[in-house]
């Protein structure tokens, strides 16, 4: 959910936890070493979006029927009446991320409190059990233990940009109709410099912790270095995390190409500019949708 978002406090959450618990998730007998395998083989999950640490469990509350103001569409998860098929997912071309939400702050601030979410558990994971990646991560490139998020990357900080633009958009009640130009500019490139701080801060945030993981991974006293000899679970457990940190640094670090294209303003110009022209000709996409719709 949002509140787990690494930009929670942009969506008005106050996320102040820092450390999750986990859970074991073997069954039957099993020692320190096979947990510390088991979870070493999870680590991976992060870079499809899946966070071993976090999760977010269904509660009944009031029932089934009960509904409250919704902020997203869940692509693939919404129910619509064939009248409502006049809503679509926006800028769809750019091929960002949060596309979802972008739609639910339009759809939020047109259709207000008909716009609602009801209380259903989510069947469906980010993962795959059997891989242990996502199935729709186009930005996501694996090769053997290498993995690549440079393009994830770039779709999800200026998907970011673009959410956060249009809610401000809306929240102006600015019209699509062309004479907002300069409005739209001004708001697109203010949000372009808050994402990059927030980000530029995650970022060594990231590698603050990643160095401290090495140190506590390879601290001499620690056991699974002095039982590693004796057991090829523990071998493969600190292979794994051994990996993990070497994907962290090739993605996030100052000198990867995504990060280049992101904190760069003049990397990162062209695809505000994009984001920028895809604002300017909404109300054309919404003339040819309800063009399409009645032919």
């Amino acid at each position: 959910g949002a509140a787990y978002h690494d930009m929670a406090n942009l969506f008005g959450f106050s996320n102040k936890q820092q450390t999750f618990e986990y859970h074991c998730t073997l069954q039957g007998e099993h020692n320190n070493a096979d947990c510390f395998d088991d979870f070493s083989d999870k680590l991976g999950h992060f870079f499809h979006g899946e966070h071993p640490t976090r999760k977010t469990f269904f509660h009944y509350d009031k029932g089934f029927s009960a509904t409250t103001p919704a902020r997203t569409v869940y692509t693939g998860n919404y129910v619509i009446k064939p009248e409502n098929l006049e809503h679509f997912i926006p800028f769809a071309t750019l091929k960002l991320r949060m596309a979802g939400p972008v739609l639910g702050r339009i759809l939020n601030s047109t259709l207000r409190s008909k716009f609602v979410s009801a209380n259903l558990p989510m069947l469906h994971n980010r993962t795959v059990d059997s891989t242990g990646q996502a199935e729709f991560r186009a930005g996501v490139k694996n090769n053997d233990t290498d993995i690549d998020l440079g393009n994830e990357f770039i779709r999800q900080f200026f998907g970011d940009i673009m959410l956060f633009s249009i809610k401000k958009i809306t929240d102006k009640n600015l019209s699509y109709d062309g004479s907002n130009s300069d409005e739209f500019r001004s708001v697109i490139d203010e949000t372009y410099e808050d994402i990059r701080a927030n980000y530029v801060e995650k970022h060594n945030t990231i590698l603050q912790l990643k160095t401290q993981i090495y140190s506590q991974l390879h601290d001499k006293p620690a056991w699974w270095n002095n039982k590693r000899g004796e057991s090829s679970t523990i071998i493969h457990g600190v292979t794994n995390f051994d990996n993990f940190l070497v994907n962290i640094q090739s993605n996030f670090s100052e000198d990867s190409f995504a990060y280049q294209q992101i904190s760069s303003s003049k990397h990162a110009r062209h695809y505000l500019e994009s984001i920028h022209q895809a604002v300017m000709n909404y109300q054309d996409d919404i003339d040819s949708w309800k063009e399409t719709l009645n032919n």
